[in-house]
């Protein structure tokens, strides 16, 4: 009787691990997608990480995950949200462009 408790344990421990890894695998994955982003890399161009501010109003900061104590809708919703607030940096891209072509035209 004690050999099939431990055996159980043992095996809800493999399960508890493979949940474990794969919704670590799911959050990098939409880590790696909001990184991708043009709005991201120009976040990263406008906003060098040792002026970023803190706090509430505080500026983007890519959400946390490797805190498994949140949960799969906590997370999401972190992650929801910044990739909304990444769009603000999107249009940064066309910006540049836009004074780049003003620059060309001015010097012919």
């Amino acid at each position: 009787m004690e050999a099939d408790t431990t055996e159980q344990t043992e095996q809800e421990k493999q399960e508890q691990e493979a949940l474990k890894q794969k919704r670590i695998k799911k959050r990098l994955e939409q880590i790696r997608l909001g990184k991708e982003t043009q709005g991201y890399k120009n976040y990263l161009k406008r906003v060098p990480r040792e002026k970023r501010r803190f706090g509430r109003n505080g500026d983007v900061f890519t959400p946390d995950w490797t805190d498994l104590t949140n949960s799969k809708r906590r997370f999401f919703g972190m992650v929801r949200e910044w990739r909304k607030r990444l769009h603000d940096y999107d249009q940064l891209a066309d910006d540049i462009k836009t004074d780049s072509i003003k620059i060309d035209e001015e010097e012919l």
